[in-house]
């Protein structure tokens, strides 16, 4: 059974998604299922009983037989009826707990002017759980309109506030300046984290990085490790951040920054172009390391030419390491930078070339290793791991088979 027509008006999604007390689907097919339990059996037997002919004559018989099974008939249509008289129980019930103002009202002590649909829990003590403001009216310090949610911190902690609305002009969320338009908020106990989402109003600073105005973006707040935050975001236009030049667009900001880059650029000494995305990362010493990135122009790294198109990570163990730090060989043992070279590149070092579908290599402070792949266009993919020892300019290779 559907709701009445025009009933869900002006409700907010959320709070169309009503609990219901008490009755459950769980609740009416249990119930069906034991009344069949024992009225099936019963049934049978009462029918059996007419094979004798003084029962069947008896009135107990007549009347009892048939209303057996209408009560059976009844149930099987209950058990498979039930989610349609659930729904009818649940739309009767959130019609109840709906209410559409002519005048001003006050639920929970909150104030709602006429004109407002306000939608209570079914739950007891019925606290407001969302609704619809025809005009601007402040709920728990937010001057909102329109459609918007209640939500509560947790069990533990029952403080209020809203979830989901509508700003009419700019307010301070969490200290961020969102603007007058649509915003989400919400707290995770169990992550430890607090949720914003709107768009910022003003430019503004978050951690380290000073994100321009219009930028639509979800902030995730440590509540357990105050000043950590993680953003997922859209900036309106070009932006710049850890000596970062980014684009408009998506960004991500998770201890480490990851953009599309504006323009080629230089990071940690590497040449980095653009095309593909990259990812920075801020070091305890000040320093900025390059985790993800395409070089813009070729470099040489210990004799090697390393063409642009390359694809390279230079963080290791979350270290850092610069080119500075590369070319001079200032790296412990397990120390590498990382470069996936372009498909089809092709490369003479030390006397062996090195081609395939798929070449990497790992540049460490004492040697290159390369990895190789080539498809022949068979089953079969060769694949082949070189170290080159940077001292005696000799390599030794084996053949890994797929």
């Amino acid at each position: 059974m559907d709701a009445p027509a025009g009933y869900f008006a002006g409700i907010p999604e959320s709070a169309k998604e009503l609990p219901v007390v008490p009755l459950s689907l769980s609740n009416l097919v249990v119930f069906a299922l034991l009344a069949l339990l024992v009225a099936i059996p019963l049934t049978i037997i009462l029918a059996l009983l007419g094979i004798k002919r003084s029962i069947r004559h008896s009135r107990f018989w007549r009347y009892g037989l048939p209303g057996c099974v209408i009560f059976v008939l009844l149930q099987v249509m209950l058990l498979f009826g039930h989610r349609d008289i659930e729904q009818a129980y649940n739309d009767a019930v959130a019609q109840h707990y709906t209410h559409h103002l002519s005048s001003p009202k006050v639920y929970d002590d909150l104030h709602f002017p006429a004109g407002s649909t306000v939608v209570q829990s079914t739950w007891e003590p019925h606290d407001v759980i969302g609704g619809t403001l025809p005009v601007e009216t402040v709920l728990f310090g937010l001057p909102i309109r329109g459609e918007f949610s209640i939500g509560v911190k947790s069990h533990d902690d029952p403080t209020r506030y809203v979830s989901e609305g509508v700003l009419t002009r700019p307010t301070a969320i969490h200290g961020l300046p969102c603007a007058a338009a649509k915003f989400t908020q919400g707290f995770d106990t169990s992550s430890e984290k607090e949720t914003v989402e709107c768009t910022l109003a003003a430019d503004h600073v978050v951690g380290e990085l000073a994100l321009p105005a219009g930028t639509d973006a979800t902030f995730e707040f440590s509540t357990y490790r105050i000043g950590e935050v993680e953003i997922l975001g859209d900036a309106p236009r070009d932006w710049s951040a850890l000596g970062v030049q980014c684009a408009k667009g998506v960004f991500s900001y998770r201890g480490d920054l990851g953009c599309t880059p504006a323009m080629a650029q230089r990071v940690a000494g590497y040449p980095l172009g653009v095309g593909r995305d990259l990812s920075v990362y801020r070091e305890h010493n000040g320093d900025v390391s390059v985790g993800d990135g395409m070089l813009g122009e070729d470099i040489e790294i210990a004799g090697v030419h390393i063409p642009a198109g390359s694809t390279i990570d230079a963080i290791y163990d979350g270290r850092g390491i610069s080119a500075a730090r590369l070319r001079a060989h200032d790296m412990d043992d397990n120390e590498y930078v990382r470069f996936e070279l372009p498909k089809g590149a092709r490369l003479e070092v030390a006397g062996a070339v090195l081609e395939g579908d798929s070449i990497t290599l790992s540049v460490y402070g004492k040697s290159i290793r390369a990895f190789i792949v080539k498809d022949s266009g068979t089953d079969h993919t060769s694949m082949r791991d070189g170290e080159l020892d940077l001292a005696s300019r000799t390599w030794q290779w084996k053949s890994v088979d797929d």
